[in-house]
């Protein structure tokens, strides 16, 4: 009898490759780093410019609401705004006169952290006297001597700090007797800067008087953004 042996073979290890990590060469990472470089470089002034913007937009609009609401208090206590004392305009006021026009008639009706007398600030190419309330939103409002009637708001003000109108400074102004209120106030007491405006919005941008914002003063820069609902138009004529 023949005997039959079946031969079992292990099954053959599988083959074992080596294989290479991928890995940059020296040459890609710097491409690489150049191309985010140049991203960078386009991006990041763009959402700095965007977020200035931005802080322009919230703090004119809540300095403006918190105005009128401040005056419409006043005037309970001091009569309407139109009777208020505002001195003669273009006469310098002391730093007291100036302080007690504050606290009588707006003292009270805002909320602020500090005030300072007796400060000079340079806006534009001229340095101003002011008495400076600072606001609970790092922003600033400015009285000058001479113009009881006339604020400014400082966006971002710093001491030494030159500021530019229609950038980081915004002319405002409170109700006088003679002022065009159909075209100035629309019933309300208080209003961007408008003086000697002709209710047009090219009137904002070009006025004979180098008032139009990206003239001269940049005086109506503040009318021109709350025109457009309290943002800055894609068109604005000043750069952030």
């Amino acid at each position: 009898m023949k005997k039959f042996f079946t031969t079992f073979t292990k099954p053959a290890c599988p083959t074992t490759r080596k294989t290479a990590k991928a890995a940059f060469t020296l040459a890609e990472v710097l491409i690489t780093l150049a191309i985010i470089g140049v991203v960078a470089a386009l991006t990041i002034p763009n959402l700095v410019q965007s977020y200035k913007k931005k802080v322009v937009e919230t703090r004119l609009a809540r300095f403006y609401s918190m105005m009128c609401q401040a005056i419409q208090m006043s005037e309970i206590d001091n009569g309407p705004v139109e009777n208020w004392d505002m001195g003669i305009h273009g006469v310098y006021n002391s730093d007291e006169k100036l302080y007690a026009w504050f606290n009588k008639y707006l003292k009270n009706y805002l909320k602020f952290d500090k005030l300072e007398t007796d400060v000079y600030v340079n806006v534009g190419d001229e340095v101003y006297h002011y008495l400076l309330i600072y606001l609970s939103d790092g922003s600033v409002l400015a009285i000058h001597p001479n113009q009881l009637h006339d604020f400014s708001l400082f966006i971002d003000y710093e001491p030494g700090k030159e500021l530019k109108r229609g950038v980081n400074s915004f002319l405002f102004s409170i109700k006088r007797t003679g002022d065009n209120e159909e075209v100035y106030y629309k019933g309300l007491k208080f209003s961007p800067y408008v003086w000697n405006w002709d209710g047009t919005k090219e009137g904002l941008l070009h006025a004979g008087d180098g008032y139009g914002c990206g003239e001269t003063y940049n005086a109506y820069c503040t009318k021109l953004i709350q025109m457009n609902g309290w943002k800055i138009p894609d068109d604005y004529p000043l750069k952030f």
